[in-house]
């Protein structure tokens, strides 16, 4: 592997799937409705409300893929469920319930955390979260508002609870990114989302339609500059700590229940 653009792509679905899974998780929409929200809004207000209590459009702008009148229902329906930041926070706690949850214990012998000492070839947690919390932290949070604000939430007791809070920071990371890539390459956002989320565009807000293949090639350019921009943060690590990375992060995907 051995460059941090090609650990960037070849861990861009282990990196959703340990960081988004909670979100799709029929406990979190429970928890939303116990909480007092209406159909998506926890799941938009609890992204989202890390920036605070901000302005609908400026949520639209950190969240960047649901259409305006999306957002701004949900925004308006939740004003009175809770603050933003304690949505926020409930969120958060979904996430570590899921890793409590859908997690298996252990992916290996325990490794000592010196990684600067051989790295060994087993798998384990313990290095799964000391190598993503090298990679975030040495994120530059310049245009990512969602990774900028999870970073300032407080992080649960746990590794493995702790290595899905960091690799949802991570996922928010690298949207930030596409999106700016996607900008850069002129594609529309709602034609982003027909591209990429077929399925689930009405869910988004935007109307369906035929997507053109010179958006769809613009779109391709723009996801490979995604692993590129967010292959310079992974270069903080180095080849071997790379490819332990790209091994643990699959191994741990391997381990959900």
């Amino acid at each position: 592997m051995s460059t941090g653009a090609a650990a960037a792509a070849a861990t861009a679905r282990a990196v959703s799937s340990l960081g988004a899974s909670f979100m799709s998780d029929p406990a979190m929409s429970a928890r939303g409705r116990e909480l007092g929200f209406d159909g998506i809004d926890f799941y938009l207000v609890g992204r989202a409300g890390v920036v605070g209590e901000v302005d609908s459009n400026v949520a639209t702008a950190a969240l960047v893929f649901f259409h305006p009148d999306v957002v701004l229902a949900a925004w308006n329906r939740s004003a009175g469920v809770m603050s933003r930041r304690e949505a926020a926070a409930a969120f958060a706690s979904c996430a570590w319930d899921w890793a409590d949850n859908h997690l298996g214990n252990d992916l290996g012998n325990d490794l000592d955390n010196d990684l600067d000492s051989d790295i060994g070839n087993d798998l384990d947690w313990d290095t799964l979260l000391v190598l993503t919390r090298r990679i975030v932290d040495a994120a530059d949070a310049a245009l990512a508002p969602l990774f900028a604000g999870w970073r300032t939430l407080p992080e649960p007791d746990g590794v493995r609870r702790q290595t899905v809070h960091l690799m949802n920071a991570l996922r928010e990371f690298r949207m930030a990114r596409h999106a700016a890539a996607l900008v850069t390459h002129c594609v529309p956002i709602g034609d982003a989302v027909r591209h990429r989320q077929p399925t689930m565009t009405a869910m988004f807000g935007w109307d369906p339609g035929e997507v053109a293949d010179d958006v769809v090639a613009r779109w391709e350019t723009a996801d490979a500059m995604t692993d590129t921009i967010v292959g310079q943060v992974y270069d903080t690590l180095d080849a071997d700590q790379l490819d332990q990375f790209v091994a643990l992060a699959h191994a741990a995907v391997a381990t959900i229940h």
